[in-house]
């Protein structure tokens, strides 16, 4: 049970990044602010549980950005940082692992490998296509929205959203090889992954002044390479197993 919970926080993880910045067709007219989401798990008790009390936070100043998910009110925290000189790393600060860890982006291709292990099928990244649904309409945090689905790219997963018609910002360079264009920012967005429904949903969208500070990496953090990351893992849930975590 502890391997799928992580397998499925993995997911849940890449899928929220993927889905939630974007490449707008237009000039982007959300460049500095932060946008909060709440994180919500419906079908299987034990993983629902674990997936109380968690946010997603978006920070985004000229060019640079940040996306924090807390689970359970900061028990578990996972980071990914761009800045702009288009340095981008990943921040796990997880109780299974044996100290905070920050691990370079660029190395493995670790976003693409977040999701292996979990029993889904594999597709070409940029596989999905965008199908929008302007008929189906709702209005979240006061904001007109219009419905959109798609495959995240590298599984067969569907997810369906709600795009706010009038928002875009440009998309974090760690992200443009895995999604497709979506021309607004997400403001809902559900998919299931092994009978876990996972609903992300905006409550807070707000311009405002972010610190550079958002964007430094803590010194408690320790640099670690990929693989050295994945062999921890590997160790915590008993070995190199077929059906192992994807990590």
């Amino acid at each position: 049970m502890l391997r799928q919970l992580f397998a499925s926080l993995a997911l849940s993880l890449f899928v929220a990044f993927t889905t939630l910045a974007q490449q707008a067709p237009t000039t982007p007219n959300f460049t500095e602010g932060i946008i909060v989401y709440d994180l919500k798990a419906y079908g299987v008790s034990e993983l629902s549980e674990f997936f109380r009390e968690t946010t997603l936070t978006v920070y985004i100043k000229d060019g640079k950005s940040k996306l924090d998910l807390k689970i359970m009110g900061g028990f578990a925290d996972m980071q990914i940082i761009q800045t702009s000189e288009n340095k981008q790393v990943a921040l796990l600060n997880v109780p299974m692992l044996s100290e905070k860890v920050v691990v370079s982006l660029h190395e493995n291709d670790m976003l693409k490998q977040l999701s292996v292990g979990i029993n889904v099928n594999k597709t070409p990244i940029n596989s999905g296509q965008m199908s929008y649904f302007y008929n189906e309409k709702r209005r979240i945090i006061g904001k007109s929205c219009y419905k959109a689905t798609t495959t995240i790219a590298g599984t067969n997963q569907k997810a369906a959203m709600y795009l706010a018609k009038k928002w875009q910002m440009q998309t974090p360079d760690y992200l443009s090889p895995y999604i497709g264009i979506l021309p607004a920012v997400p403001m809902n967005v559900e998919m299931n992954i092994e009978g876990l429904r996972l609903v992300l949903t905006a409550r807070e969208m707000r311009r405002t002044s972010v610190s550079d500070k958002v964007f430094e990496i803590p010194e408690d953090y320790k640099q670690r390479t990929f693989s050295e990351l994945k062999q921890e893992v590997k160790d915590i849930f008993g070995g190199t197993r077929k059906e192992s975590v994807g990590l």
